[in-house]
């Protein structure tokens, strides 16, 4: 028998992240983060000077990535030529460009490497908006979390202001639509419900009680 794959998609803000890692942590797997592996590519990108609109030299960075990921019980590292970068992927100047370097098919290819080759070793929870559709078509569970663009709106402004940022309500919901708007259009890797996927609507739910709908549903499906 080979690895378990657990898909969970869904759009920005719906949680994905935070709810990935703890299910992982409760049943036993390995949570890894698709997200980071765009931005620790990124950031390459941005080391070298690279202008994202030069295909060509896009392709001459992704074909020397010396980029692997570790895996601990509590988060995923970033390892590029020997240097743990993991705490330099949320930076302003990568979160500016992230979104738009994941729409280059060569950068898409180059993470489905990875995310390939980590299922190979560990039974996994991935987290990310087109996992089980176009990752892992075959997952052994497909989940889409999902809540509607008022309560990821709550949820971002919430966490803005804890972070100190001056922005308003508004600024927030608009920026949550406008990335639903890009992320569904995408080209490649486009945010979509997979048809046998089990849809959880984390609306008026607490993180908690999230975590335990899902890994009640993991344990039913998967007899683990």
């Amino acid at each position: 028998m080979g690895f378990k794959i657990i898909a969970i998609d869904g759009p920005a803000g719906s949680g994905k992240s935070t709810i990935s890692r703890l299910v992982a942590n409760r049943i036993g797997f390995v949570y890894v983060k698709t997200g980071e592996m765009f931005r620790s590519i990124t950031y390459m990108l941005i080391k070298n000077s690279v202008d994202i609109e030069d295909v060509e030299a896009v392709k001459k960075v992704l074909s020397n990535l010396d980029l692997r990921f570790e895996y601990n019980k509590e988060q995923q590292i970033s390892i590029l030529e020997g240097e743990n970068i993991t705490k330099i992927l949320t930076t302003k100047e990568v979160t500016k460009l992230v979104s738009q370097v994941s729409t280059i098919k060569e950068v898409r290819d180059k993470v489905f490497e990875y995310e390939h080759s980590i299922a190979k070793q560990y039974d996994i929870v991935m987290e990310g908006r087109d996992i089980g559709t176009v990752v892992f078509p075959n997952a052994d569970l497909k989940i889409f979390l999902d809540a509607s663009v008022e309560e990821r709106s709550k949820r971002g402004y919430a966490q803005a202001l804890d972070e100190g940022q001056i922005v308003s309500y508004e600024e927030i919901m608009n920026s949550i639509i406008l990335r639903d708007e890009l992320d569904r259009n995408k080209k490649y890797g486009a945010l979509k419900i997979p048809d046998d996927a089990i849809v959880v609507n984390s609306d008026n739910s607490t993180i908690e009680n999230t975590v335990n709908r899902i890994v009640d549903i993991i344990k039913e499906k998967l007899k683990i």
